[in-house]
């Protein structure tokens, strides 16, 4: 589901971003005795009534958030959009390729959304952590974008949407869990920005960045309602930020039952401040007053002129600040992040993660994989037994050939992946092999 408790993703409402309440959900779950959307959805799929059940107690706030969600990872392949669940949390990203349109304007509506497609993140724990914020975004910051840092913020000109700019976007699934690659060019901006989604933790990687701009380049790992202390460590030191801090040594980051880790540091900014704006701003058909609230903002800057820049952070929603301090981040391990290969191992799910932007090899703890052609891949061990998901983001391979060696076993293995075609060109084939 993209929504999250009675509020929707962000990301799924085009233009209607810039709507006011457009992410409350709460007329879909109706009112006793009358017939919503939901009520409908009972009727036609009986064989559902309690999963729609459970969304509409969600939705009317009579049950937390995470009552009745299952797990879930999907990848839809074709609109470029990924959905991952937990019952602690949602992590969704939307990205944009040459077979999809970036974003759109209209009617004078959804004016600054100009980098919306570019790997922005919904991350959302009660649900309400983006509810009406847009008017007060600063729109080159989207959460999880990669951008150039303007001094205002850029008006969107291509009417009702431009396509994307590069082909290799997309991601792999089991339904459970899965990996996420965008191969960024645009705005004068190149990276190779991937996703990695395992149970209580998100691996967002970033690298390649290039930018021929004068403008600093930054990635943003989220802007949402300020809510209760910001708390940081650095160097073993916990403080907490008031107004914002500067620092290239920050080690976590708390903020709203939700932590984010940075096993490789970076320039790290926080702003913990009042923006103000309107919604006539964002969309010329609403007024023109004054609003303005406290919004939590971080990100990385990675300094203009770039040519091979990059970032790292993992995501842990649904954590206490002070299970910050003894969390087991180890048990996540970034194996690569280069323009060619980017891939995470994580020992506790016995799982590897890989994207493959070029032929080549990566070594786990264990295993070692190798791919003849550009693809992505999760691997997941079970003892001897291996399960193989693989995606082909670019929808035009027919196959691809995975080597898997085992320094347990002492074996090597070949498998040929054929990839799905026509219509479902760009989703998963799953397999299984035995080492």
């Amino acid at each position: 589901s993209s929504v999250r408790g009675r509020y929707s993703d962000f990301n799924i409402q085009g233009r209607g971003i810039s709507r006011p309440n457009i992410l409350d959900e709460k007329s879909i779950a109706g009112r006793k005795g009358k017939n919503s959307l939901l009520d409908l959805a009972k009727m036609i799929s009986t064989e559902n009534k309690g999963l729609i059940d459970s969304a509409i107690q969600r939705i009317n706030e009579t049950k937390q958030a995470s009552y009745g969600v299952s797990p879930t990872h999907n990848q839809y392949w074709i609109g470029d959009y990924t959905q991952h669940q937990r019952p602690a949390y949602s992590f969704n990203v939307r990205t944009v390729s040459d077979r999809t349109k970036r974003t759109e304007t209209g009617n004078k509506e959804n004016l600054f959304g100009t980098f919306l497609p570019d790997g922005s993140t919904n991350i959302q724990r009660s649900g309400k952590e983006y509810f009406n914020i847009m008017p007060l975004w600063e729109w080159d910051k989207i959460p999880g974008i990669t951008s150039r840092d303007f001094e205002k913020d850029q008006p969107l000109t291509a009417q009702w949407g431009e396509m994307g700019s590069t082909a290799f976007v997309g991601g792999v699934s089991d339904s459970l869990y899965g990996a996420l690659a965008y191969d960024m060019d645009y705005n004068d901006v190149k990276a190779k920005k991937a996703t990695f989604f395992f149970d209580k933790e998100v691996v967002s990687l970033g690298a390649g960045i290039k930018s021929i701009a004068s403008e600093n380049v930054v990635t943003t790992i989220n802007q949402s309602w300020s809510n209760g202390k910001v708390i940081t460590a650095e160097n073993g030191q916990i403080g907490t930020v008031k107004n914002e801090k500067n620092s290239p040594d920050v080690n976590w980051v708390w903020h709203d039952s939700i932590g984010y880790f940075f096993p490789a540091k970076g320039k790290l900014s926080i702003s913990n401040k009042i923006q103000k704006g309107s919604w006539k701003k964002i969309n010329a058909a609403y007024s023109n007053e004054e609003i303005s609230g406290t919004v939590f903002k971080m990100w990385f800057n990675h300094g203009a002129h770039q040519s091979a820049a990059s970032y790292s952070y993992i995501t842990v929603p649904g954590i206490s600040s002070e299970e910050m301090k003894s969390y087991n981040i180890k048990d996540v391990a970034i194996l690569s992040n280069t323009d060619s290969i980017q891939a995470v191992e994580h020992f506790g799910l016995q799982m590897i993660q890989v994207v493959f932007y070029k032929p080549g090899q990566v070594f786990g703890k264990d295993i070692s994989i190798s791919a003849n052609k550009p693809c992505v891949v999760l691997l997941k061990k079970v003892g001897r037994d291996i399960s193989i998901s693989v995606a082909d983001p670019t929808h035009k391979l027919s196959e691809v050939v995975l080597v898997i060696n085992s320094k347990i076993t002492d074996s090597e293995k070949e498998l040929i992946c054929t990839f799905p075609q026509g219509h479902f060109a760009g989703s998963s084939a799953n397999f299984n092999l035995k080492l």
